[in-house]
Order: structure tokens, then sequence, then C-alpha cells
């Protein structure tokens, strides 16, 4: 059995196909922050900045539970939070049960950090 395809449908054809693409690179968001293998998700040091300690809060990266939380600037917390449950949603390996200190955030050389409270 052989297929022929006129020159114009194969045209039609490349040509959606092309348009499909694009509409759906559009659709794709802009920044989304990047995972690591070991499910992590990966802070970008630019939004750890900050101009002051109002603008930090703690976001949470790893899907083990490994961490007491990473600083950043709270106006990215949305797209972290989101990355993060869309990434551990269907989590399956080790937890840590950890015992993290309590701690302070600081904006510090318009970083955000956290500072271990002193006893």
């Amino acid at each position: 059995m052989k297929i022929v395809v006129s020159f114009p449908a194969l045209l039609m054809l490349l040509v959606v196909f092309g348009l499909g693409i694009c509409s759906a690179w559009e659709a794709w968001p802009a920044e989304i922050p990047r995972q690591e293998q070991n499910h992590r998700v990966v802070i970008d040091e630019r939004d750890q900045m900050c101009t002051s300690t109002q603008d930090c809060v703690l976001a949470w990266t790893d899907c083990s539970s490994c961490e007491c939380g990473t600083p950043i600037n709270q106006q990215h917390a949305a797209k972290y939070e989101q990355a993060y449950k869309a990434m551990c949603m269907n989590y399956r390996g080790p937890v840590c049960d950890m015992a993290c200190p309590e701690v302070t955030l600081d904006c510090v050389d318009n970083l955000c950090v956290a500072v271990e409270k002193a006893e």
C-alpha cells in the first residue's frame, strides 16, 4: 500500500504543527524554579534579595523535609510554594524528622538570611 501526500497537505500539516508549538511555548510560565534530581527546589539567589527584614520569609525546598527552610523575599514565596507542592505531591522516598533551631529572619547586605536565636 502506497500513501501519497500532496505538497499542499504536507505544508498545511507543518504550519498547524508549528503553530501548536508556538502557542504552547507562549503559554509556558516564564519563571519556573529549577528542580534538582534529589527532589529539591533550587532557589535563585536573586529571589533572596531584600531591602528590609520584613521582605523575608522561609521557603521549603526539600521533599524529604531534611531542611529547616530557605530564606527568600516574600514576593517570590508563591512561586516556590507552587513548585514545591508540584514536585513533592507524589514524593516517595526518605523523610527526615528535623529538630530545627528557632531562627529570626534578617536582611543582611540585601540578602535574606536566617539567624539562629540565642538561648
